[in-house]
């Protein structure tokens, strides 16, 4: 479904992305770890178009979409839920669903009814600001506002930071249960969350992936991991 090919990004001089590959297949959960700074965040936003790379192709569905601007990214078939969340402050929790929702489809895997249903405590709150929510609560107003523009990947950036444990078991159940319908690459901090919600993992390092392998093989190695992660 989607491919990374030896794609390079830059903030400024600094060279963040240097030839990072990957590949999520469809119907998968797939996890990208890596310490902070590693590249996580900025594997995500150039995939999205928000940090466009210089150099390396971004393919999704046999499509080369690196170049494109962000809403064509994302009417093609990608969501993305930023690690700062970026809720409308000002816009209810309705506003905030409705300013996202895909136009011009007859069939939608996710109109505001069941959106709703996924999210009884937006259902509750649907007539509250976004800048009156948690951050628990503002965390699965993201999610739901990505879904409601009908993606079939949906990339998750450190969706559990700053988070009390029990939102966290929360989104893992929620992670879970998208993942019946939805193609997942997420981005994390929480190895054992990632570990346990993903199939395959890739590690980052320095802007360039050092390993990759299903999370089995994660989980009954936590000594390489461990390494990889500390270097």
């Amino acid at each position: 479904m989607l491919r990374l090919e030896d794609v390079h990004a830059y903030y400024g001089e600094s060279h963040v992305l240097q030839g990072v590959s990957l590949e999520v297949r469809e119907g998968e959960v797939v996890c990208l770890l890596g310490r902070n700074g590693a590249g996580k965040t900025t594997t995500l936003r150039a995939i999205m178009g928000l940090t466009p790379p210089a150099r390396g192709r971004v393919v999704f569905r046999d499509r080369i979409i690196s170049g494109l601007p962000p809403n064509r990214v994302n009417a093609l078939g990608i969501g993305f839920v930023p690690e700062d969340r970026r809720v409308f402050r000002g816009l209810s929790v309705a506003e905030n669903l409705q300013v996202a929702e895909a136009r011009g489809r007859r069939q939608r895997r996710w109109p505001l009814e069941r959106i709703y249903d996924l999210f009884p405590m937006l259902a509750e709150r649907r007539d509250q600001p976004g800048d009156r929510l948690s951050g628990g609560q503002q965390q699965m107003l993201t999610i739901a506002r990505a879904l409601v523009g009908e993606p079939d990947l949906l990339l998750l950036d450190e969706p559990n930071e700053g988070l009390a444990p029990v939102v966290v078991q929360q989104i893992g159940r929620l992670v879970d249960e998208l993942a019946a319908t939805t193609t997942i690459l997420l981005t994390e901090q929480n190895i054992r969350f990632a570990l346990r919600h993903a199939k395959r993992g890739y590690v980052i390092q320095k802007g360039r992936i050092v390993h990759d392998a299903p999370t089995d093989e994660f989980r009954t190695r936590p000594e390489r991991l461990e390494r990889l992660l500390s270097v």
